[in-house]
């Protein structure tokens, strides 16, 4: 995984509060605003001319054994090049994201759209050129995202080692089995000022921090779990939810959640929400644009139903929904 300089994250419950996601006209023209971004692939793209991109090998690889290279034909699919945007258009969003963030300020809580973040991406021009050169290797690209920093593409692992120069083996560690890249993928140096690296070139998946308790008040001395009404007190929502006539609990808007499989039972939300007294949920999953990985079976899928669980506790009146994608494979 690659962390971008100007990273930015979105709690999944201030979704639900109407106009969080429509930004008003003072982020439109400060979006507007921002100047094009300048080219950075400025030299014509020599394969043979290559550059090292970043460290993008998984640390499980120096202790695991070594199973062999994959199949030239295996499928690598959704792998995700990063790219790196120019300084200009990182200082510009550093900017406006610390105005967003400081009371008083004309673009405090004014959140952009997609398009309008992409702005602060890279060139267009060198979008095309990535895309060309992807598509000249046989890759597939399923999608340029419209941050203007992600390009969604899909291949084999015989194209892989022709075009990154590195290998996709079998692995096991510590009694499971993966499949990662050997050694730090390559480019053409011309493409290089524009890329960070590729994210998922690996199956490898967080790990589960969830530890099931049959009971909401547990050990000696006692300790107690965590509860929607709880959420409401710490971040102070219960006067919004009450609030009359203008209460503001998600109704009316749609939260969504981008998950690496399906949930694992309906009926646990069902009983999640009668069981802590709160309304019925409208939730649904869908799998656009890939394939349905269904339930992995290897102790995460419990982590898919806490997101929408507290994604629905922090706005019990919005829609959720699930968007469960397999990472690279």
């Amino acid at each position: 995984m690659f962390r971008h300089h100007a990273f930015v994250g979105v709690l999944a419950f201030l979704c639900a509060i109407p106009g969080a996601g429509t930004p008003t006209s003072s982020v439109e023209a400060a979006a507007i605003a921002v100047t094009p971004a300048t080219q950075q692939i400025t030299q014509a793209i020599n394969d043979n001319q290559l550059s090292l991109m970043a460290d993008n090998v998984r640390p499980e690889v120096a202790t695991a054994i070594d199973q062999g290279r994959v199949d030239d034909s295996t499928a690598l699919d959704h792998m995700l090049l990063l790219l790196h945007r120019p300084k200009a258009q990182e200082q510009a969003l550093e900017e406006f994201m610390a105005e967003q963030t400081t009371p008083g300020s004309a673009n405090y809580q004014n959140w952009l759209t997609a398009e309008q973040f992409g702005q602060y991406g890279v060139a267009q021009s060198d979008l095309d050129t990535m895309v060309t050169w992807l598509e000249s290797h046989g890759f597939i690209v399923n999608q340029v995202h419209a941050n203007g920093v992600m390009i969604d593409f899909s291949g084999t692992a015989g194209q892989v080692r022709q075009s990154f120069k590195t290998e996709m083996h079998r692995l096991s560690v510590n009694g499971m089995a993966h499949v990662a890249n050997m050694s730090v993928p390559q480019i053409p140096l011309a493409l290089a000022p524009a890329v960070v690296g590729i994210v998922s070139m690996n199956d490898f998946r967080p790990h589960t921090n969830f530890k099931p308790r049959p009971e909401y008040t547990f050990g000696s001395p006692a300790t107690y779990a965590l509860v929607p009404a709880d959420l409401a007190t710490i971040y102070n929502l219960n006067p919004l939810f009450k609030a009359a006539p203008t209460a503001i609990d998600g109704a009316g808007q749609t939260i969504a959640l981008i998950e690496d499989e399906d949930i694992y039972l309906l009926s646990d939300l069902t009983t999640f929400r009668s069981t802590f007294g709160l309304p019925a949920q409208n939730f649904s999953q869908a799998h656009p644009g890939c394939a349905d990985p269904g339930d992995l079976d290897d102790g995460t899928d419990f982590e898919v139903e806490l997101d929408i669980e507290w994604a629905g506790a922090a706005a019990p009146g919005a829609t959720t929904r699930s968007w469960p994608r397999r990472g690279t494979w």
